[in-house]
């Protein structure tokens, strides 16, 4: 399971690309430890992902668009 705060409280999901698909996410900033924030734009949802983790994303969005 993967938890993400929004402003509803705790959220979980089964896969990073729930939580993005559902957080609605459109803003992705890298910061200085070289981790993604992924955030929805109004402060509500946000998440922190390593590069491995943005890879898988990556990774599962691709097979999303092939679907």
């Amino acid at each position: 399971m993967f938890t993400v705060e929004t402003w509803e409280g705790k959220q979980q999901y089964e896969t990073i690309l729930e939580a993005v698909t559902y957080g609605r996410i459109f803003e992705i900033e890298k910061d200085d430890k070289g981790q993604f924030l992924l955030e929805d734009g109004s402060g509500a949802f946000g998440v922190t992902l390593t590069r491995e983790q943005l890879l898988a994303l990556a990774n599962d969005l691709k097979k999303l668009a092939e679907e």
